[in-house]
């Protein structure tokens, strides 16, 4: 866009996802692991425990994978903007994050 000077260029990744997946996993690794220390002292057999930290680790992974494997790179620029521009032309295209002084910090829009 012509009246924009790009200062700086940062490839940044959005946050991903997994909180619900994480928040359900933690609460059935509870429950799991309750469980298991209940059926335990009630048995005299904790091999009951060994299979909740085996299943407790699975869904972890499984859970801290899927958290990670959403993330998407996306470009953040810093830039100043002349008199010439537009600023509702320039909002169309871009997402204001921050601004400084005379210096915005911004990423292009979704869609």
């Amino acid at each position: 866009m012509n009246g924009i000077e790009i200062l700086n260029e940062t490839t940044k990744w959005t946050a991903g996802g997994g909180y619900l997946f994480l928040g359900i996993m933690a609460i059935i690794i509870a429950l799991a692991c309750l469980v298991a220390v209940i059926i335990s002292i009630k048995e005299r057999d904790f091999s009951y425990v060994s299979l909740a930290f085996l299943i407790l680790t699975v869904l972890f992974s499984t859970s801290a994978f899927d958290k990670y494997a959403n993330r998407k790179p996306y470009q953040e620029y810093k830039v100043t903007i002349s008199d010439d521009v537009k600023f509702s032309e320039f909002t169309d295209k871009y997402e204001i994050i921050s601004q400084e002084g005379k210096i915005y910090t911004v990423k292009l829009k979704d869609g």
